[in-house]
């Protein structure tokens, strides 16, 4: 069982070929999937054509600014040619059908937006990109549903911070939200549920369904990615990162890492994280675009989230 949202891809992506195009009412996906994607310019440009059969807007996408949307969709991109390449950084996240919700909320927004290079949102994307490009695909199903998680809520962030966009967990956001304001703290599933106004058995059901996982197992992602950081960035011994991170024990501490990564914590330092965590099976449709595509809108104007 796959988590309702998770990371599909996220990339740094240049091109410098003008045969280079992407035709989002051409795409079909392996399964019976939807993706919302997120593509921003970070040098040269690019276009972008969206809207419905009678009227089609066409937009250039400079530096600063890029589309949202839904694949398939009913929108194509492409690279006109010119002195300089066009490089954009893209997030691609899978959606649980029929995804009214997002849908309905893209229609409202419009596809084509200015988003500030130095914005916590192409941040994000860019970070999430890198850890990627560092890391390999990553295996585990919490991992990519985490990073979903953290984007989508950057993205209703930018856009309204009295988040008006659609929640992609509305019944896990304040949950999650404790979580990680808590993760140097010891905490239960009640204060977990207790922060949710849920029960403890309604909060373990919500996070089964959403995230594939229990809430006891998200925490404990959650700090095994503190110690990844930890042991890649700092000299720090195992017995303190594992405090650090908030492990009873170095033995437990040590037993967790190895089962959600494959690699003792001393074995991940010495390798430098280089080591891909890869199953080549599980992620195969992860894999499958060059750069993923966008968005559906049946209206026939756009407008930037400044306007």
């Amino acid at each position: 069982m796959e988590p309702d949202y998770y990371l599909r891809n996220a990339r740094v992506q240049t091109v410098s070929s003008t045969s280079y195009r992407f035709d989002a009412r051409e795409r079909r996906p392996r399964s019976d999937s939807i993706y919302l994607l997120f593509q921003c310019t970070q040098s040269g440009a690019g276009m972008l054509e969206y809207g419905g059969r009678k009227i089609r807007v066409t937009r250039e996408l400079p530096a600063g600014t890029g589309f949202l949307g839904l694949v398939p969709g009913s929108h194509r991109h492409w690279f006109p040619g010119g002195q300089q390449p066009w490089e954009f950084v893209y997030v691609s996240i899978r959606l649980p059908r029929p995804a009214t919700r997002m849908a309905r909320w893209l229609g409202e927004i419009g596809p084509w937006h200015a988003f500030p290079l130095d914005g916590a949102l192409v941040r994000l994307a860019t970070e999430q990109a890198t850890i990627l490009a560092q890391r390999g695909w990553i295996v585990d199903r919490y991992t990519r549903g985490t990073m979903a998680y953290r984007f989508l809520m950057e993205l209703q962030r930018h856009f309204d911070p009295q988040a008006a966009a659609p929640s992609p967990f509305p019944d896990l956001a304040k949950a999650l939200e404790f979580i990680e304001r808590h993760l140097a703290d010891k905490i239960s599933l009640r204060d977990i549920a207790s922060s949710a106004g849920l029960s403890p058995s309604s909060v373990v059901r919500a996070f089964r369904q959403r995230l594939n996982t229990t809430p006891a197992q998200f925490l404990i992602g959650q700090r095994i990615e503190r110690a990844r950081n930890l042991l890649v960035e700092t000299a720090l011994p195992l017995k303190s990162i594992a405090g650090e991170a908030v492990f009873a024990t170095e033995r437990y501490f040590c037993h967790c890492f190895r089962e959600r990564t494959g690699l003792t914590p001393g074995a991940y330092r010495r390798q430098g994280a280089t080591r891909p965590f890869l199953d080549a099976a599980d992620l195969r449709d992860s894999r499958e675009s060059e750069a993923p595509a966008s968005t559906p809108v049946s209206h026939t104007t756009a407008r930037s989230w400044r306007s």
